[in-house]
């Protein structure tokens, strides 16, 4: 399945830890190119301070500029 950056965002909060595999699940995410482009994703989104992963699981860092 196709995701977009704005769709990852959108199932993460800033005061609740979402697993990596109910993100998986979530966007459709079952094919091994499909899980490589999501670490991919939120890879990038961690680098530049978006979200943080913590004990395997994700969470969103601050509040969204739009």
């Amino acid at each position: 399945m196709e995701f977009s950056i704005a769709t990852i965002l959108s199932h993460l909060s800033q005061d609740k830890l979402v697993a990596g595999k109910v993100l998986e699940k979530k966007l459709g995410c079952e094919e091994p190119e499909e899980l490589e482009k999501l670490q991919i994703a939120l890879d990038v989104l961690e680098k530049v301070g978006v979200v943080t992963k913590e004990f395997g699981s994700i969470a969103e860092c601050r509040k969204r500029m739009w």
